[in-house]
């Protein structure tokens, strides 16, 4: 069932319940009672630490010796973005539901190229993972005609005067 932006609003009403969620989704990697790679004897555990990240919640070393902090967005594709995870959030939303890129930047307050950037970035994820998984990655088949376009070989011609 699609979420409402009521619903994505009451989600983003507390860091931990958004994190939560998106652990629930597979989109960050629950690290929870995983071996620390870095000592071989602690355990990872969700702890709040806002002198690590904008998060405020990392993946911490349960050995005191080790204390090992890990960003909650490591391996995500959250990871290397500079947007809240709220925020983050509320851009996919409209993105997914074709906002005007103007009314973005009006109701989350973000600057354009942000905003621009984000749907670019949306729009080659949506690209390289698309909804439907194709079968044994073929295009076509017996009797199904591809069309190819052009327009995507070759390169960027430069007008130069």
């Amino acid at each position: 069932m699609p979420y409402k932006l009521k619903d994505l609003g009451k989600l983003c009403e507390s860091l931990e319940v958004i994190i939560n969620w998106l652990i629930q989704l597979n989109l960050i990697i629950d690290l929870k009672d995983c071996v620390c790679k870095f000592c071989n004897f602690g355990h990872f555990g969700l702890r709040k630490d806002t002198s690590f990240s904008r998060d405020c919640y990392v993946w911490r070393c349960s050995n005191k010796k080790c204390h090992k902090k890990v960003s909650i967005r490591k391996g995500s594709w959250f990871e290397n973005h500079n947007l809240t995870l709220e925020q983050i959030l509320y851009v996919t939303y409209f993105w997914v539901y074709k906002c005007n890129q103007e009314f973005v930047i009006h109701e989350l307050g973000i600057c354009e190229r942000t905003i621009v950037d984000w749907y670019n970035y949306a729009r080659e994820v949506e690209t390289v993972y698309p909804t439907k998984p194709l079968k044994n990655n073929t295009i076509g088949g017996p009797g199904v005609i591809v069309e190819i376009d052009e327009s995507k070989f070759g390169r960027k011609k430069i007008l130069r005067r």
